[in-house]
C-alpha cells in the first residue's frame, strides 16, 4: 500500500490537487482502504464512485471511509448527494488524479475492467485528457497483453501493491 502513496506523493502535481478520485475496493482488487484514510488525514478530498442506470457512474466526496454505504455490484460506495458530487474540470496544468481498479492491467497500461465500461465511459465523458489515470493493482494482476477494443483507455501509468511502476 505504500507504493501507492509513495508514487503519489512525488507526483509534482499532488501537493495542489484539491481532490484525488479513488475506489472503494473489493477483495479481488487491490485494497485501498489504508490510501484513502490516509488522503484524508492529509487534508486531500477524495471522491468515490458511485454506479447509476445505463451504466454510467459519477463521482462524490466522502469525508470519512467509514459513511460508505453498500452500492451495486456489492461495492462500498458513498450517498449520492448532490452536494457532494465531483465533477472534474480540464485542466492542461493540473489533471485531474483519479486510481483506477481492474482486473488485469498490461505492459502497455491497457486495463481490463469487469466488462461494464464504466470506467471508459466516464473518461470520455469528460474527456480522458481531463485525467491523470493511476491503475492500482496487485502484482499477479499484471500480464504480457490485453486485447484493446477501440473505446478502451489506457493508463498514464500503472502502480503495483510491491511498488512495482510501468
Amino acid at each position: 500500500m505504500n507504493s501507492i502513496i509513495n508514487y503519489l506523493e512525488n507526483l509534482s502535481f499532488f501537493e495542489s490537487a484539491d481532490v484525488i478520485m479513488c475506489y472503494a475496493s473489493t477483495s479481488t482488487e487491490a485494497d485501498t482502504t489504508l490510501l484513502i484514510n490516509n488522503l484524508i488525514s492529509c487534508k486531500k478530498k477524495v471522491a468515490l464512485p458511485v454506479i447509476l442506470k445505463d451504466y454510467q457512474m459519477d463521482f462524490y466526496l466522502i469525508s470519512s471511509f467509514e459513511n460508505l454505504k453498500t452500492g451495486k455490484f456489492g461495492i462500498k460506495a458513498p450517498l449520492a448527494d448532490t452536494n457532494n458530487l465531483f465533477i472534474p474540470t480540464r485542466s492542461i496544468v493540473q489533471p485531474q488524479i483519479i486510481i483506477v481498479p481492474g482486473v488485469e492491467f498490461d505492459i502497455s497500461r491497457n486495463r481490463k475492467g469487469h466488462g461494464c465500461g464504466y470506467y471508459d465511459r466516464y473518461f470520455h465523458r469528460y474527456g480522458k485528457e481531463t485525467f491523470y489515470k493511476i491503475g492500482f493493482a496487485r502484482d499477479s494482476q499484471i500480464v504480457n497483453e490485453l486485447e484493446k477494443k477501440p473505446h478502451d483507455v489506457a493508463m498514464d501509468v500503472i502502480v503495483t501493491d510491491s511498488g512495482k511502476i510501468i
